[in-house]
């Protein structure tokens, strides 16, 4: 008598589908909503700074209202992120919850990092087109540095996640070019686009 109680290749296919699935669920983070927030946060930051700047003839930085808000804005996103991450990986464990932690822990140390670079520049006495190309740009490379870098893990969220980051990359490069009284109105209306079609995107693969 044979008995059949070998692991198939079908069997095998069925787990790792499971895990799959499990991955997803703990890091589908990249919903429409929540790329929404992001894109508000990053245009009304950056139209609150341009707003602080504009005509400033020569370049005294910008206004400390300005940052706070894009402060504000930002830690509100960052919070938002973290709290969708932890309700998606509610429930989850093993090597799903570990990546869920990990996905969360690099937003938190990459803003910490970036909080603390801004308030060295200031500390340094840098001039204020340094610290307005800092607090500004950072910002966006480190969005799309990780949203590029997790989109993989994302499962069908992953095109939204690639294409955000790179249109911000994109953005980022391209705001260097300008005079720094100009540069934040351009992060926002690219960050405005990136987002817009994040959300899209993430809308369609629904």
């Amino acid at each position: 008598m044979v008995h059949d109680d070998t692991f198939s290749v079908s069997d095998a296919a069925l787990v790792l589908d499971d895990s799959e699935r499990r991955t997803a669920a703990a890091l589908d983070v990249p919903t429409a909503g929540l790329l929404a927030v992001w894109g508000v946060a990053l245009a009304v930051g950056h139209l609150a700074i341009w707003w602080g700047v504009r005509g400033q003839d020569p370049y005294t930085g910008p206004p400390g209202w300005s940052l706070a808000v894009l402060g504000v804005l930002l830690t509100l996103a960052l919070l938002a992120t973290i709290a969708t991450i932890a309700r998606a990986a509610h429930g989850v464990s093993g090597a799903s919850a570990v990546a869920g932690r990990a996905y969360s822990l690099a937003w938190v140390c990459s803003f910490a990092a970036y909080g603390a670079l801004v308030a060295a520049v200031g500390r340094l006495g840098a001039a204020p087109e340094v610290v307005s190309l800092v607090s500004s740009v950072v910002p966006l490379v480190l969005v799309a540095t990780i949203y590029v870098a997790a989109a993989p893990l994302w499962g069908r969220g992953a095109t939204a996640g690639l294409t955000t980051g790179g249109l911000l990359a994109v953005t980022a490069a391209a705001a260097t070019w300008f005079d720094p009284t100009r540069m934040p109105l351009v992060i926002a209306v690219g960050a405005g686009i990136a987002f817009a079609a994040g959300v899209v995107i993430a809308r369609r693969s629904r």
